[in-house]
Formats: C-alpha cells, structure tokens, sequence
C-alpha cells in the first residue's frame, strides 16, 4: 500500500527534512505484526522500484 502525504503534513521543512515512521498490522484486536523503525529524509533519495528501467514503476491495480 503507498499513502501518498503532502511534504508539509507531518511538518517537514528545509530546517527539518527527517522523520522516523514505522508500519503495525492489526486484526480487530491485538497487533499481529510489525517492522523497524525506519527513517526517512526529504532532502535524499527514497525507494525506487523501477530495477533501473525508464517508464513507469508501479502500476495501479485497476479494473480493465
């Protein structure tokens, strides 16, 4: 799943280009799994999933 959040929501600025963020699955009870913390930096680079090839790198999973 990609969330797709504006830079400014969670108060990122030149002056502060890093948070730490971390993703928990639950059921309708307790928490069933969790990773890291990981971080992230607005100022680098992120994850790419294009393997090095041009076009685009995700598709959506739409209806045909």
């Amino acid at each position: 799943m990609i969330l797709c959040v504006p830079t400014t929501a969670p108060g990122l600025a030149d002056a502060n280009p890093r948070f730490n963020h971390h993703v928990a699955a639950y059921t309708s009870g307790p928490k069933i799994d969790a990773n890291a913390v990981h971080s992230y930096g607005a100022n680098t680079a992120g994850l790419g999933f294009s393997g090095g090839l041009s076009g685009m790198p995700i598709w959506p999973n739409c209806p045909t």
